[in-house]
């Protein structure tokens, strides 16, 4: 009877393992998609800041460059 018992905790663990695993990659793969779309939002808005500079009205935070393209 002790074996059938330890066999039947040894399942318990894997399953329990099994549950463990799939929540943490459930997490890896959230958080890995998150962190690309930060990302890609802030290369995004850099890349237009450095292209074309930021205006609102009349303060801007830098003025054209100087070779002249905008």
């Amino acid at each position: 009877m002790s074996g059938r018992n330890s066999g039947q905790a040894l399942i318990e663990y894997l399953f329990i393992f099994a549950l463990f695993s799939a929540i943490s990659l459930g997490i890896a793969k959230g958080v890995g998609s998150f962190s690309v779309n930060i990302f890609q939002s802030f290369a995004y808005a850099l890349t237009q800041e450095l292209s074309t500079g930021h205006c609102n009205g009349s303060s801007c935070w830098h003025s054209a460059y100087e070779n002249g393209v905008e």
